[in-house]
């Protein structure tokens, strides 16, 4: 098979994910940084075949057994991948004809050795067409019912519940419900399905004249450029190549980023000259954010690992940003020599990553309630070190990429209650327009704001220790 067969990309992203657990988004830029020679039609093709696959890995699954004769016949390995890459084309993939989905997923699997099973694999797929071909859509699903002794297939709407459920994991489903009510959390599910547009953020020191020429040349490669919704210095981009290929990214222009991560900006509230620490910085987004806001101050820039502070210094770099220095560091441990020290400490912590989603379409099946323990435990672990970090008088920011209450507003109440950190209204720092402030606290809904699923709490260090 041709070196450059984008669903053979395909396949081999979903194979390496499936051996190595490695996350999606991680394999398909890396898959498409390999075959860099391939145009960016068929790059299209595989980012929107992986990623759609991935996502709807429930709805695709429950679709083929439906169409088995024996719902329960056990199916694994490479089989099963093409059958959800032929179901995805088949019902969601309008570019494509059914034949060329059938007919190139038995192509696949006879290039895999699969020949034996390509009867299979084609009765499936047709199947399936049939029931599209008579109007059945991806939001209806087969059902078996008993009637005069025989059992007949009929084809009826999802209800709002099964919808949900071939969706979004059940764990997450529940959480969501119990922190927020049923009607958020189908909100919350819906809105996770949705393909959202690249976000990046200007370098703030960029003039106007220059971003208005960068976005004409971004436009000149047939995309579409439109303000964010909440940050000024934030565009949404469509219909675009590699990011690293667009005019002004090189230069250092701009940076990806989504709006409600850039709104740690606009939160933090910075005079310009402040010594600044963010203890979980990686990939440095946020750290390079800072550092152009406080031209006459510093940050100081900690994570775990090598390969880690190693990110954050290419996008200093890219970025022009020198008033950064990078330094291995476990955040959960304490540094004495940081007690007292900053004028305003970040903390982005790990967290589920429950509001990036989007992003990264396999999040949704890493996540558990166990799991989200342990990040609780861990993040208070950070938090603890964090208070700290800071000076009597200055501020800390908390922030997290999940829409969780143990990782958000409970954090944020155990700052205040158990490490007696004064909130601060961020009312002042924010759009007057954006809903969801309440006091010191923001959490970020896609469904709401249009942007990732995001927290922020902030707080001051009192003056003097209460008591």
């Amino acid at each position: 098979m041709p070196e450059e067969n984008e669903r053979e990309i395909v396949l081999s992203i979903l194979q390496e994910r499936a051996h190595t657990k490695k996350y999606s988004n991680v394999l398909i830029r890396r898959a498409l940084d390999a075959h860099d020679a391939m145009d960016q039609q068929k790059k299209a093709f595989v980012k929107r075949l992986a990623e759609g696959v991935i996502e709807r890995e429930k709805e695709l699954d429950a679709v083929i057994r439906a169409h088995l004769k024996n719902p329960r016949t056990s199916i694994k390995g490479t089989i099963w991948l093409i059958l959800r890459m032929g179901v995805y084309q088949i019902l969601y993939m309008d570019s494509v004809p059914d034949f060329a989905a059938v007919n190139e997923s038995l192509k696949l699997a006879r290039a895999h050795h699969l020949a034996a099973q390509t009867g299979f694999l084609n009765a499936v797929l047709r199947s399936i067409c049939r029931d599209k071909e008579q109007g059945q859509k991806p939001g209806e699903k087969t059902v078996y019912i008993a009637m005069n002794g025989a059992s007949r297939r009929v084809t009826r709407s999802l209800n709002q519940e099964e919808q949900a459920a071939l969706s979004m994991p059940e764990d997450i489903r529940k959480i969501w419900e119990e922190d927020y009510g049923k009607e958020t959390e189908e909100a919350l599910s819906k809105a996770m399905m949705e393909i959202r547009p690249v976000c990046i953020r200007f370098d703030p020191r960029v003039s106007e004249e220059k971003r208005r020429e960068t976005e004409e040349a971004i436009r000149a490669l047939g995309a579409k450029v439109e303000p964010a919704h909440w940050v000024p210095d934030c565009r949404y981009l469509t219909k675009i190549p590699a990011v690293t290929k667009l005019p002004g990214f090189a230069e250092g222009l701009f940076t990806v980023q989504d709006e409600s991560s850039a709104l740690v900006g606009m939160a933090a509230g910075l005079l310009g000259d402040e010594k600044i620490l963010d203890l979980c910085a990686a990939p440095g987004g946020k750290s390079v954010l800072l550092a152009c806001l406080a031209p006459k101050g510093t940050v100081l820039s900690f994570d775990l690992t090598r390969e880690k502070t190693a990110r954050i210094a290419e996008n200093a770099r890219r970025m022009h940003v020198e008033n950064i220095t990078i330094r291995e560091g476990d955040a959960t441990q304490e540094n004495p020599e940081l007690i007292d020290s900053a004028d305003f400490v970040l903390c982005d912590v790990p967290c589920s990553g429950l509001g990036v989603i989007t992003r990264k379409r396999d999040i949704k099946y890493n996540a558990d309630p166990e799991k989200i323990r342990s990040l609780v435990r861990l993040q208070r672990k950070i938090l603890d070190n964090a208070v700290r970090y800071v000076r009597p008088g200055g501020i800390l920011l908390y922030s997290t990429c999940t829409i969780d209450l143990a990782e958000n507003n409970r954090q944020a109440a155990y700052l205040e209650k158990q490490l007696g950190m004064e909130p601060t209204d961020l009312a002042p720092l924010l759009p007057k327009d954006m809903p969801g402030i309440e006091g010191n606290c923001l959490q970020l809904f896609p469904h709401i704001h249009r942007t990732d699923g995001f927290f922020l709490a902030r707080f001051r260090k009192p003056e003097k220790a209460n008591g």
